[in-house]
């Protein structure tokens, strides 16, 4: 007598995890020929875990596949510009991006978001299929700032693996948009972030990860709403982490915090920070000389050092920290001669080497005709840029 075999059941992967979010967007990805797909996501071990999975299988099927990080800590029109600019590069395929939450510098977030939003069909129109990756906090900013963008996502996913599952809410937060004063919705998100924050520390969850999705977005928020008091208690809590990231050399989070200490007024501290950075930066370089992002974030970091020193008038470091910026930014374009950002920037910091020169005439004049070179290279690259085109018209008013 036959023996009859017991049933196989198969089970689908728990919501929520990688298994299921490399499931839900490899069958997204073979279904369609374009579109915009959101993922939330808590740690970058995971996401990452996902995308090889994701490669490997698009690769199966000879579908490209390819992979945008925007800079960090960057003014609005520089990171669009250099999104569209990536975007063009590519015919077909899937494009997976990340670093949202690190692009904009704080005084250009609201822009940035509102430039990210406004262009939703620019976005759409480009005939890949691209994936957003949000970390948690800028989800919840994205959904109150960006509500246009929001609509045109397709799909909408949360990876929720990496934290411990008491931490993980058995109901997602919904935060509600309401027709309040920009500084009540800066207060929401920032309750919100903080809330998030303690929820992690209590359940023990990795320090970093805490830090960077909730801690220091959180404690920006407590500065833009004003409330500076509050800002300092919570940022002296925060400061116990700061060793951790100098060592796990999270430049994105040292940048940020060099920027809140100038907040702060806390000058030594922030020329600190830019010190550490840029040995970080000197410490890629030699691992690999050809190491575009290296050469071009030294360049911003040794820019914004020399901001700060122009600020306290420490005007013969501010002149050598602007030039070893340019001097960064010329090795960057050597690797990349068309890259937006970097020509950008470079043009920028000549000027600002040339204001402080300009009782030296000759070698203003000399900075100044670098700066409008830089822009004339932009201008042939993306001749509707505007505002580049006033600077440059600017300057050459200033120099004849």
């Amino acid at each position: 007598m036959l023996q009859g075999r017991c049933p196989v059941v198969l089970t689908s992967p728990t919501p929520g995890s990688t298994a299921d979010i490399q499931q839900r967007l490899v069958k997204w990805c073979l279904g369609t020929e374009r579109g915009l797909a959101r993922v939330e996501y808590f740690a970058d071990s995971y996401r990452q875990a996902v995308i090889a999975h994701l490669k490997t299988q698009l690769s199966d099927q000879n579908i490209p596949f390819y992979q945008i990080k925007l800079p960090d800590h960057t003014e609005a029109a520089q990171v669009l510009y250099f999104l569209r600019e990536q975007l063009e590069h590519y015919t077909s395929g899937v494009v997976s991006i990340v670093g949202f939450h690190t692009a904009f510098t704080p005084e250009d977030q609201q822009e940035g978001l509102s430039g990210l939003n406004f262009n939703r069909e620019l976005w759409a129109n480009f005939p890949l299929r691209q994936i957003w990756w949000f970390t948690p906090g800028f989800s919840h900013l994205s959904q109150e700032e960006m509500p246009d963008l929001n609509s045109w996502f397709i799909l909408r996913l949360r990876l929720l693996e990496s934290l411990p599952q008491a931490f993980i809410p058995a109901e997602e937060i919904q935060l509600t948009s309401l027709s309040t004063s920009k500084a009540t919705d800066t207060k929401r998100r920032t309750d919100y972030l903080l809330m998030r924050f303690n929820q992690a520390k209590q359940k023990n969850a990795d320090p970093l990860s805490t830090l960077k999705l909730f801690g220091l977005p959180a404690l920006q928020g407590l500065l833009n709403s004003g409330d500076y008091t509050e800002g300092r208690r919570f940022n002296q809590q925060l400061e116990s982490q700061l060793n951790a990231v100098l060592t796990a050399k999270e430049t994105s989070l040292l940048i940020i915090w060099a920027e809140i200490y100038k907040q702060f007024s806390e000058f030594e501290k922030a020329k600190g920070l830019y010190q550490h950075l840029i040995q970080i930066f000197d410490e890629f370089i030699q691992i690999d000389s050809d190491d575009v992002d290296a050469h071009y974030n030294k360049g911003n970091v040794l820019r914004s050092l020399g901001d700060l020193q122009t600020d306290l008038e420490q005007i013969s470091e501010a002149l050598a920290s602007y030039q070893a910026a340019i001097n960064s930014f010329d090795r960057a374009l050597q690797l990349a001669p068309d890259h937006l950002v970097i020509l950008r920037n470079q043009g920028k910091t000549c000027e600002r080497l040339g204001s402080l020169l300009e009782k030296n005439g000759d070698q203003a004049i000399a900075q100044y005709q670098l700066a409008i070179a830089a822009y004339n290279h932009l201008l042939e690259l993306v001749p509707s840029d505007q505002t580049i085109r006033q600077r440059r018209d600017g300057l050459a008013i200033l120099i004849h």
